[in-house]
């Protein structure tokens, strides 16, 4: 009761590429090749994120218009009436 087991172990032409799974495994797999270029792709993309940061206006101020305050004040008069 031998087994034969050198045809189990062999991989033949269609096991070599079933370690790729869908386009995931296809581009896990161009990354992996082209480590390089995705190092340099991620360090622009920060570089251009970073800088964009330093240029975003703040707008969180509060508004101290005129018409604004005028409303605040006639609200608080009110409330301390009751």
């Amino acid at each position: 009761m031998a087994i034969d087991q050198t045809t189990a172990s062999s991989p033949t032409s269609s096991d070599e590429g079933s370690h790729r799974h869908g386009p995931i495994g296809v581009i896990l797999d161009i990354a992996v090749r082209f480590r390089w270029a995705i190092i340099v792709l991620t360090v622009f993309a920060a570089i251009y994120g970073a800088f964009n940061l330093v240029r975003l206006p703040i707008d969180a101020v509060p508004d101290i218009t005129a018409q604004c305050r005028s409303l605040l004040w006639y609200a608080s008069r009110k409330s301390k009436r009751r």
